[in-house]
């Protein structure tokens, strides 16, 4: 491409392949097979003993609702948080919940993009099985939800936890939309490429619809979506990618203060974009050299 650097021409190669990975493909053949009431409750019991055994009742139990864009950085800040606990909580991911749905592991290493059929359910049922669990025995937590305009999820976590006594923390991430683009793009690519170099990747390579991005990159920023929720907490950080504090209230807590810090923490925390370029052009020149099963033939 004629003055366009070679980093930035692989980001926009990247770009026109993830519009082509978004397109529902017919042809991909995954999908987990259905689990009864008992086979669920089962699973259920095996993902609470491994991911509650650390976990301790508390007289004065605390929960932390983190949410922000995809690729904004939820998982490192979810991370940061568990290990202010010292390992003392239960957390609460629908993503990483995935792992325990059978065969969702070895389908996800296929290298299709999208969902494995079959296993969003499972996954659902296992986090409400598990946060149930959790203000049930009055454990910390660290709880993954996303502020959109299709539900109303983190106010309802939010709800719960306070309904049990739970001291309740909402911890937003103020990424830019630029920032947070490249961090879905460079997740998929580097999802793939594990996959390429028969590394175990347990999530696959993870696809997140941009349309989805975009309605949580403007949902978090919309003062409505708080109106309901501000009644319902004890403290909001609004933090950055690297862990920049914004706004920390816990008094006065208002729509506006928390949509100002937001926007703030996008303009301010800025990341430098030629790191992120190289990083994600890298990835894909990487990968490809390979096949990928929704844009051509396998070799």
């Amino acid at each position: 491409m004629k003055g366009i650097s070679p980093g930035l021409a692989s980001v926009q190669r990247s770009a026109s392949f993830h519009e082509l990975r978004h397109i529902q493909v017919s042809s991909d053949p995954r999908q987990v097979g259905s689990l009864g009431s008992e086979e669920k409750l089962k699973l259920l019991q095996v993902v609470i003993k491994e991911l509650a055994a650390a976990a301790t009742s508390q007289k004065n139990p605390a929960s932390h609702i983190v949410t922000g864009q995809m690729g904004a950085g939820k998982s490192t800040a979810i991370n940061s948080i568990s290990a202010q606990f010292k390992g003392n909580c239960v957390i609460v991911d629908y993503d990483d919940l995935k792992r325990f749905v059978p065969g969702y592991t070895e389908a996800a290493r296929e290298g299709y993009p999208g969902t494995v059929s079959g296993s969003k359910e499972i996954a659902r049922y296992l986090e409400e099985g598990l946060q149930k669990h959790g203000l049930e025995n009055r454990l910390n937590m660290v709880i993954q939800k996303s502020i959109n305009s299709r539900n109303h999820e983190v106010l309802a976590a939010a709800k719960a936890c306070k309904e049990h006594g739970y001291r309740v923390s909402l911890n937003i991430l103020a990424v830019d939309k630029a920032t947070s683009t490249m961090g879905v793009f460079s997740r998929y690519e580097s999802g793939l490429k594990d996959i390429n170099e028969g590394k175990d990747s347990r999530d696959g390579a993870r696809r997140t619809p941009m349309d989805y991005h975009e309605d949580a990159y403007v949902s978090t920023s919309n003062p409505e979506q708080y109106e309901s929720l501000v009644p319902e907490l004890d403290e909001v950080v609004v933090s950055g990618r690297a862990g920049e504090i914004y706004y920390h209230g816990a008094t006065d807590i208002s729509p506006d203060k928390i949509v100002a810090a937001i926007e703030q923490g996008r303009e301010s925390g800025k990341f430098e974009p030629v790191p992120l370029f190289e990083k994600l052009s890298s990835l894909v020149s990487f990968n490809a050299q390979f096949a990928n099963p929704e844009l051509r033939d396998k070799k």
